[in-house]
Parts: structure tokens; C-alpha cells; sequence
């Protein structure tokens, strides 16, 4: 049996401060040893052009941003139907823009049904190239997380 093909896509804006953080992670799993069946996708801003391209994995995992209103640095793990929830404790992944993106592709193609988030409660989103002192030891735990995760 073969093993899963996996995504893991960073998203945001390193130009944002706290918005760079699912593109920090990526970066710093680019350092480790990822298994070969594991690839690690830089999105950027640029989220919606590479939806397109997740059908070829069995599970994609994206790091962002999520604004579920809980003190700065709390990470989040979910998966897309707890997103699509209209409960008032949902949480917010770029406006939805994320999602907004899976749901359009799912109109022209099969997509994976296994999508994960994890999602870090920003400090602060302003211009510039530096995450918060909140935020920048999170990119470690996070990157590690998801290791673990990608390896089981």
C-alpha cells in the first residue's frame, strides 16, 4: 500500500507581520526532513491559484491565521466542516477566503475530503516583515505538530 500524498500549504502575507505565519512555518519545515510523500507548498496570498492543484493529494493541511476571538498565540486545529459551522464560536480563516476557494473547486473537481487547519490567533497585523514575540516560538511548535501529524 502506498503511503497518502500530502499537503501541507502555508498561506498569508509576510508583509503583515502576524499574517506571515503559515508562510514561516513552511519555511521552516523546508530546513527539516519531511518524508517524501509530504510536500510543502508556499500559497502566499495566493491561496485561490493553487486550489486547483490539491487534487492530487489525499490530505492537505493549511497553516494560516484564524481569528476565533481567544488571546493572541492560541493555536487551533480543525477541520473544514468545523469552519463551515454558522455557530457564533466559528472561526474565521482570512473571511473565509480559504474556504471560499475549496468550495469553488469543489464545483469543477473532486478535492480531498481530508483537509485540515491549523490556525494561530494573530497579535498583531500591520506592515511588517517580523512575526509578534508571540508568535515567532509558535512557528516551531506548529512545524513540529505537524510532523508528527504527517509521519502517523
Amino acid at each position: 500500500m502506498s503511503k497518502k500524498r500530502i499537503a501541507v500549504v502555508g498561506v498569508g502575507n509576510i508583509l503583515m507581520g502576524d499574517e506571515g505565519f503559515g508562510v514561516r512555518v513552511i519555511q521552516y519545515l523546508k530546513e527539516k526532513s519531511i518524508p517524501n510523500n509530504v510536500s510543502l507548498i508556499d500559497a502566499g496570498t495566493w491561496f485561490f491559484n493553487i486550489a486547483g492543484s490539491l487534487t492530487d493529494f489525499d490530505r492537505v493541511i493549511v497553516v494560516d491565521i484564524a481569528k476565533g476571538g481567544k488571546d493572541p498565540g492560541t493555536i487551533y486545529r480543525f477541520y473544514e466542516k468545523d469552519i463551515k459551522s454558522n455557530s457564533e464560536e466559528s472561526i474565521s480563516l482570512h473571511d473565509f477566503g480559504v474556504i471560499e476557494s475549496l468550495n469553488l473547486e469543489r464545483l469543477v473537481r473532486k478535492m480531498p475530503d481530508d483537509i485540515i487547519f491549523y490556525g494561530i490567533e494573530p497579535e498583531r497585523i500591520e506592515l511588517s516583515m517580523d512575526l509578534s514575540d508571540k508568535l515567532k516560538p509558535l512557528v516551531q511548535k506548529v512545524a513540529e505538530e505537524i510532523i508528527k501529524e504527517v509521519k502517523n
